[in-house]
């Protein structure tokens, strides 16, 4: 049954309509002033669809604010850092073969704050339009055929674009099972094309995950296999930057930047380990963390908070870590505070959150530092929040 339902304590679900699969979910990373999410469904039966849901947090309730209508099976979606309306998805098409485009919602409207509104003064509010119907969206391009599924979307990351003397953002980076493409973002003709597994020497293994360093965009971190393979997109035709060699006993999953912390990254993988890496120190992992129940499937660090790390796995759980230890706080300006000299509040695990089935997909709101979505695979949407003994601990830092 298709709707919101307060699920008691500090989660909220929502499930989608009934027949319905996912595994892809993306934040609407340009509305900051509201918890929004996009949910994609994998349906080989029927069309598919993409939800714009919104999490009041003074209700406790779910709404959606949107339907859209999306012919193809997705497989990953993501939503622009700068215009809360753009997204990207990720798909197979009904020939057979593997797509990208770039979509506009066109119903979230611009308002200013009013001016009484101090906290909020100057800022933009989003409001969305009412829909009672399915929306089709209107598509600004694709990005042609690809080889195999894209895996990864990464946009230009607008908070730094102006340390590298950009005052736009120029590029979009798709990345399939061998290959990182780069796509202008205005017109989405391809740029250039790096075939990472010849040229890191793993041709004989698939291209998992990429991500962009937070703080040096400039900087692309690649997964192959059990591997880190870092890349400087200034430098295409050399070698990797970076390289960690198994990292890994198996297969590694997913892999994500400190979004505070230059060189610092987190990586989650088939052997349950989660472990935490300054990729110019090789093989060492600075920390690691055991993941009781299986495969971990996604990693993902609090922007604001970067010693809080949510992950989620192939069976019904989903983890909120506490690794202090490597994060921004634990640097040699802080070494004597509070935190520090105990330990930094021991690195453990905070809390398991329990789902109906394997999650495929987990995000952080861009409104709020301490909540947080994710959608399990029988098409089921959770709200839960960082617990509040742990906000405590966070802001006492």
């Amino acid at each position: 049954m298709q709707g919101a339902v307060s699920g008691g304590g500090n989660f909220t679900v929502y499930a989608l309509k009934e027949g319905y699969t996912t595994r892809s979910l993306t934040a609407v990373n340009g509305d900051t002033n509201h918890n929004r999410f996009l949910v994609g469904t994998c349906s080989l039966k029927q069309k598919n669809e993409i939800y714009l849901l919104n999490f009041n947090e003074l209700d406790n309730k779910i709404v959606l604010e949107g339907l859209f209508d999306h012919e193809e099976e997705i497989y990953a979606i993501s939503s622009s850092p700068y215009d809360a309306n753009q997204f990207i998805t990720s798909y197979a098409t009904e020939k057979g073969g593997y797509g990208a485009s770039m979509f506009d919602l066109g119903v979230l409207t611009e308002d200013l704050v009013k001016p009484e509104e101090e906290e909020e003064e100057g800022k933009t509010k989003l409001e969305c339009n009412d829909t009672s119907e399915n929306t089709k969206l209107k598509k600004i391009f694709d990005f042609g055929v690809m080889e195999s599924p894209i895996h990864s979307i990464l946009w230009d990351d607008a908070s730094v674009l102006k340390t590298f003397g950009r005052d736009q953002p120029e590029e979009i980076v798709l990345c399939d099972s061998e290959a990182m493409r780069i796509f202008d973002v205005n017109t989405g003709k391809e740029r250039d094309c790096l075939r990472v597994l010849k040229r890191s020497g793993y041709e004989d293994e698939e291209l998992i995950k990429a991500t962009r360093m937070s703080l040096d965009p400039r900087i692309i971190g690649n997964v192959i296999s059990n591997h880190i393979v870092c890349w400087d997109t200034r430098e295409f035709s050399s070698k990797p930057a970076y390289k960690i060699e198994n990292a890994h006993l198996a297969p590694i999953c997913d892999i994500d930047f400190n979004p505070n912390k230059p060189y610092s990254c987190c990586t989650g993988g088939e052997d349950l380990n989660v472990r935490f890496w300054d990729i110019r120190k090789g093989n060492n992992f600075l920390l690691n963390f055991e993941e009781d129940s299986h495969w971990v499937l996604n990693v993902k660090y609090n922007r604001y908070h970067d010693q809080l790390v949510l992950t989620s796995s192939s069976s019904t759980y989903a983890s909120l870590w506490r690794a202090a230890s490597c994060s921004s706080i634990n640097t040699p300006l802080t070494k004597n505070s509070s935190a520090t000299q105990d330990s930094k509040e021991k690195d453990t695990i905070i809390q398991t959150y329990e789902h109906e089935d394997s999650i495929h997909g987990i995000e952080w709101s861009a409104s709020d530092a301490w909540i947080f979505a994710s959608v399990s695979y029988n098409g089921t949407f959770y709200i839960n929040n960082v617990p509040s003994e742990e906000k405590w601990i966070v802001l006492w830092d």
